[in-house]
């Protein structure tokens, strides 16, 4: 077992966590003001240009982890990191995903509000799924879930893209926008910034065959109505958590009662 303290920007910090998520097993993550306190064994990777610092392994540190726990989402959605039991009582889906993962690991309104759009408009008529900006990869995780057996999942982040790949074995996992992939899907999920998605929403609409949901999250109140023009009609679900905006628009197909 090793511990380190990592030293440096936020946006370096992330990265080295995710990196170290990768390539070892993470036991505990103390983090603080421009540093992090990390126990973990394996080997360490290359961590970037972050300051490091070995301490001593057998220095009993406070874990950090102790106030972590299950997060519900939604009705049947339920959020935990690995080293969180989970709960006896629940009979949802479970997300198993880091902590420290790549953008979206489920704590922010935008994924929250994302999943819980998920919840109301996949059903089991949806066959494929594209994840577009997909950090850690925890919207394709709950498609599959819910049983999808498609799934493409892209970021323009390296870094985000292995950390999806590993959360994501079995998907179609890659660097890039969705121009790149490589086959029409039932169903689109786009968790990004309003300009963001607006860059990229010709290409998201070519590549959805409309069977299933489009799914934008992560718009701000305000924001979301210039997209109804794109898709030619008015959404027809709408949910906002902590002042970020999920919109849905049903698929052709769908089974869900309107």
């Amino acid at each position: 077992m090793r511990r380190l303290r990592l030293s440096g920007a936020a946006a370096e910090l992330r990265v080295a966590l995710d990196r170290l998520h990768v390539h070892a097993t993470v036991l505990c993550a103390v983090e603080g003001d421009g540093e992090c306190d990390v126990m973990f064994e394996g080997d360490a990777p290359d961590l970037g240009p972050v300051k490091i610092e070995e301490l001593d392994p057998d220095e009993e540190p406070v874990s950090g982890l102790e106030g972590d726990h299950a997060m519900r989402v939604g009705e049947r959605i339920m959020i935990r990191p690995p080293w969180v039991p989970s709960p006896p009582d629940f009979e949802g889906i479970e997300l198993v995903v880091p902590r420290a993962m790549a953008f979206g690991s489920g704590e922010h309104g935008s994924t929250q509000a994302a999943l819980c759009m998920m919840e109301r408009l996949i059903d089991d008529e949806i066959e494929s799924l594209a994840d577009v900006g997909t950090g850690s990869g925890i919207l394709a995780l709950y498609a599959e879930a819910r049983g999808c057996e498609r799934i493409f999942a892209c970021d323009i982040d390296p870094d985000a893209v292995a950390v999806a790949r590993e959360l994501l074995p079995d998907a179609n996992v890659f660097c890039g926008g969705p121009d790149a992939i490589p086959a029409s899907v039932d169903a689109v999920v786009a968790n990004m910034r309003t300009a963001e998605i607006r860059s990229c929403i010709e290409d998201l609409l070519a590549g959805w065959n409309r069977r299933g949901p489009m799914i934008l999250s992560g718009l701000r109140s305000g924001d979301e109505r210039e997209f109804d023009d794109d898709v030619g009609r008015e959404s027809d679900e709408r949910i906002e958590i902590a002042g970020f905006v999920s919109l849905g628009w049903r698929g052709e197909s769908s089974s869900i009662l309107r």
